[in-house]
């Protein structure tokens, strides 16, 4: 971790818990929906979102999948 405040540690634990709660709702969201379209745009949100969600974590030397 480079030069990063207590400040902003925690700011990044809680847009990590942000995106994690994304990604459960989007997931949830896509295996619920009956519409093919609906469902893939749910997929995708769900897969950025995690893309997102790792992109944080290596800021914070945490290794979640």
């Amino acid at each position: 971790m480079n030069n990063i405040t207590t400040r902003e540690l925690l700011d990044l634990e809680d847009h990590l818990r942000l995106e994690g709660s994304n990604i459960m709702g989007f997931n949830h969201f896509a295996r619920e929906c009956q519409d093919p379209q609906l469902k893939s745009f749910c997929q995708e949100m769900s897969h950025r979102r995690m893309q997102a969600f790792q992109m944080l974590s290596r800021h914070i030397g945490v290794n979640m999948q």
